[in-house]
C-alpha cells in the first residue's frame, strides 16, 4: 500500500523565508528548475535518560514537523518546522543537502516498504538528540524505522529495522555514551 502522510502545517507564505534561508547554505534556488516539497512529516522527540536507558513509546513528543526541498527530483536541503507556543506561528530552520539525501534515501526505501505491506503505514521522523539516532518511522499495525543517523556524524546506508532492532540500536548508542561520560 502505499505510504501515508498525516496533514501536516502549510508552508505557503514561508517561501521567501525558505528561499532566503536556502541561499544562506548556499543551496539557492535556480529560476528555472521544478521545485518540490515532500512533506512536512510529523518529528517526535525522546531523550534517553542515560541512567536509566529505557525506552517508553508515551514519553515521546511531537516536536514540528521535517520537509524535504527537491529540485530538479534532487534532495537539496531540510526544512526543520517548529510550532511557536508564543503566538502561533512557525519557526524555519533549514538544513543542507546532507541532512536532505540521508531523508530522501530513507523516504526512498521507506516507500519500497510500503509497497509490500499491508494496512495503512503513516510516514513520521523520530529522533534522540542526546544519543546521535534519528530515524524516518513508518507508523502502522507495526513499526519500521530507517535510520538517517545512527549514533555517528556519518550517515547510513537506508536500512529497515523492526521496532525490537531499532530499540537495540538506541539502547546501543546510549551504553556507548555513557561509558564516554563515565571515562571524563
Amino acid at each position: 500500500m502505499p505510504l501515508k502522510f498525516e496533514s501536516g502545517p502549510s508552508l505557503e507564505g514561508y517561501e521567501d523565508r525558505i528561499s532566503e534561508g536556502l541561499h544562506l547554505i548556499d543551496e539557492p534556488l535556480l529560476k528555472s528548475t521544478s521545485v518540490r516539497i515532500i512533506g512536512p512529516v510529523p518529528v517526535y522527540s525522546a531523550t534517553v535518560l542515560l541512567k536509566n536507558p529505557i525506552l517508553r513509546w508515551k514519553e515521546l513528543v511531537s516536536v514540528g514537523w521535517r520537509a524535504l526541498v527537491l529540485e530538479d527530483a534532487k534532495p537539496i536541503s531540510l526544512i526543520l518546522i517548529h510550532p511557536t507556543v508564543s503566538n502561533g506561528s512557525m519557526s524555519i530552520a533549514i538544513r543542507g543537502a546532507e541532512s536532505a539525501v540521508a531523508f530522501y534515501r530513507a523516504l526512498v526505501a521507506a516507500e519500497e516498504l510500503g509497497a509490500k505491506l499491508n494496512g495503512n503505514y503513516y510516514v513520521n521522523f523520530i529522533t534522540f538528540p542526546n544519543i546521535y539516532v534519528t530515524a524516518v518511522w513508518l507508523k502502522g499495525k507495526s513499526s519500521f524505522f530507517i535510520p538517517t543517523r545512527d549514533g555517528s556524524r556519518s550517515r547510513p546506508e537506508p536500512k529497515i529495522l523492526n521496532r525490537q532492532t531499532f530499540l537495540k540500536l538506541v539502547r546501543t548508542q546510549n551504553q556507548r555514551i555513557r561509558g564516554q561520560l563515565k571515562t571524563r
